[in-house]
């Protein structure tokens, strides 16, 4: 028989309650970990005041990315939706490209220029609840103030409207006008001189935005040849066009509040992009909403504007500004909405697409290209894909957000952007849970992974106090044993 010291007897449950303690205060802080992390998560969600929704259109991506404003310049990812990972029909989802939100900043609409196709996402919860196919290369997707919402359909050349049912969710498609036929069919003079009697040669609707009271769209057409026309939305009839040989808008849109104007652009005749010199510079151009009349045109080689590939625009907050980016030159402009005059100007770090504001109009929200673009290849060639985030005040960039992985650098390509907000109440219900749910939803603005500070302290705390009960009990232990 083998001796045992009295010692040994004492020692061994000793250790063995001490290790049970330690795995116990493993577990405890782990928990305390995740609980913190879902309640930090959940909190910060309920209580942003708006959010910036950014649509990645590279091949195989096709993935809309929700930040946050965490203060101080900081921008954190809470959310993605990846089309390709959902059930059918919204896994069929391809190149998704534009980006809006109804009034009410409950949904927001997105148009997908490959699969041709509109998807109505539940702000609340980031679910993607509708997807229609409303026609060959849906380029823009917008929300009227009736809660209606019209598609731009380049390829299809038709304006669709779609009825929505908020309350219980329902999207049907109410009409869809033929724009480009009943164009050629109107004979709006210099249209048919420019296009002919081939109704295929003709441009499609691109980009379009509505006047306050919801009567009329102001609709450009291209992609590339231009014009404008104006739609009576109750009848859905063509009100007045704008022929190429007097506006040769194929862009952007943006309507000024302060003065009851719209501005729309052109992006010039790109033909030989690799040599700038040979290159058109691009357009813009203002019209009186109530009469619909073309008061101001500017082009790129007078004293009032400037770049190659004018594309994104937008009207600031306050009703002040009128923001633009020029998408091959890699700088943009901002113009005085009551004198129409450029009252400064910015540089991009890179192919810049599609702009908007923060509700507060602190900061602009920039979309850059990828070197493999979805949409108008070589022209939109970029190396630096993402968001880019601009101090409004200094006119100076703070951060260029790239959320995707390493493996879909070169995939990559931003396109789309738009702000929801502000948000007047807590953005879900309170059995509705957050969507995000682990700290690795939670990206900085780097696009790294990393822990928020609260949490992590708070967990580290945790295993503190674990430990530290062990060593408590560890000195108790020693203190009964014999000498």
């Amino acid at each position: 028989m083998d001796y045992q010291h009295p010692d040994d007897q004492q020692l061994r449950p000793s250790a063995r309650s001490t290790i049970a303690l330690l795995g116990i205060s493993v577990i405890i802080a782990i928990v305390l970990y995740a609980v913190a992390s879902n309640s930090a998560t959940a909190s910060e969600h309920e209580d942003a005041e708006w959010e910036v929704w950014a649509l990645d259109q590279g091949t195989d991506i096709n993935r809309i990315h929700v930040y946050q404003h965490r203060g101080d310049g900081e921008f954190v990812e809470v959310e993605s939706i990846s089309f390709g990972d959902l059930d059918a029909p919204h896994n069929q989802v391809q190149t998704p490209h534009m980006i809006d939100f109804d009034d009410s900043n409950r949904y927001a609409a997105i148009a997908s220029t490959a699969s041709g196709t509109v998807s109505i996402v539940r702000t609340s919860d980031y679910q993607v609840i509708e997807t229609i196919e409303t026609g060959a290369t849906a380029h823009m997707a917008l929300w009227a103030p009736d809660d209606s919402i019209w598609v731009a359909n380049i390829g299809a050349q038709t304006f669709t409207q779609i009825s929505s049912d908020l309350e219980n969710e329902i999207f049907e498609i109410e009409r869809d006008i033929p724009l480009t036929a009943d164009l050629q069919a109107g004979n709006w003079p210099g249209w048919n001189e420019t296009y002919g009697d081939d109704l295929e040669e003709w441009p499609g609707p691109v980009c379009h935005e509505f006047t306050p009271d919801g009567q009329y769209a102001y609709v450009t057409m291209g992609p590339m040849d231009g014009g404008l026309v104006v739609v009576a939305l109750e009848s859905g009839e063509i009100e007045t066009a704008f022929d190429p040989q007097e506006v040769r808008a194929n862009c952007g849109l943006a309507f000024s509040p302060n003065h009851g104007q719209m501005y729309a652009n052109w992006s010039g005749d790109l033909a030989d992009i690799d040599d700038p010199l040979d290159a058109e510079p691009g357009e813009w151009y203002v019209f009186d909403t109530n009469t619909h009349e073309l008061v101001a045109a500017y082009d790129a080689y007078g004293p009032e504007s400037q770049g190659l590939d004018p594309h994104g625009t937008r009207v600031s907050p306050d009703g002040n500004e009128m923001w633009q980016v020029n998408r091959v030159s890699h700088d943009g402009i901002v113009i005085d909405t009551e004198s129409n005059a450029i009252i400064d100007e910015f540089e991009l770090t890179d192919t810049p697409d599609i702009i908007g504001f923060s509700p507060d109009g602190k900061w602009l929200f920039v979309t850059l290209r990828g070197p493999n673009p979805a949409s108008m290849p070589h022209v939109a060639e970029g190396q630096t894909p993402g968001v880019e985030v601009f101090d409004v005040e200094t006119r100076e960039s703070v951060a260029v957000l790239q959320p995707f992985g390493d493996d879909e650098a070169d995939a990559s390509d931003f396109h789309g952007i738009n702000i929801r907000g502000p948000i007047e109440e807590p953005g879900r219900d309170d059995d509705t849970p957050a969507p995000a749910d682990d700290a690795e939803d939670l990206v900085p603005a780097t696009g790294g992974n990393g822990i928020p500070g609260g949490i992590l302290t708070g967990s580290l705390a945790a295993f503190a106090a674990g430990l530290l009960a062990i060593g408590t009990l560890v000195r108790i232990r020693l203190a009964g044993r014999p000498n």
